[in-house]
């Protein structure tokens, strides 16, 4: 073998071992962020069903209800609750993280469905229409990955409650 080749061999190693680094930090990175795409995704399909699920109710009869069994919850939801901002909140009902975000966004907004995460994410409030809850807040751990609530057509909106 030449001398020339022996000194190339080391640049050769250390230039294989640079380039597998970056590939696999890209890649994780890719990987990441594909992850948190489908997450998204979930939580956004989760709410247009709820809401579809809130605008059938409303298009029934008075009195006519509809369990939220069905509807699945995203996995990485802990809690979600339903406030009623025209009235008073308990706030002993509402989880540390949830009670702040709710008192700081209380008069600025009209969102009335808020969510506590299992590993402390931030997943916006949401506002939607036609929809108030009997008692206030009325709150359902999800854990189990099911809303164990009911809808109910009340003449001028939807009242959901919690399942006796």
């Amino acid at each position: 073998m030449k001398k020339g080749n022996l000194l190339g061999q080391p640049f050769m190693f250390i230039f294989f071992v640079i380039l597998a680094a970056l590939i696999i930090f890209f890649g994780m990175r890719i990987i990441g962020g594909t992850v948190d795409s489908a997450e998204k995704a979930e939580i956004e399909t989760f709410i247009t069903e709820f809401k579809a699920k809130v605008n059938t109710v409303y298009s029934l009869d008075y009195g006519s209800s509809v369990k939220l069994g069905g509807l699945r919850t995203p996995a990485n939801f802990k809690e979600i609750c339903f406030i009623h901002r025209d009235s008073l909140v308990d706030y002993s009902e509402l989880d540390e993280s949830l009670r702040n975000l709710v008192e700081v966004s209380y008069d600025s907004n009209d969102d009335n469905m808020f969510f506590v995460m299992k590993d402390k994410s931030f997943v916006e409030p949401r506002e939607i229409d036609k929809l108030k809850p009997n008692e206030n807040p009325v709150c359902d751990n999800v854990m189990d990955g099911k809303l164990d609530l009911v809808l109910v057509n009340s003449g001028n909106f939807v009242e959901i409650e919690k399942i006796i």
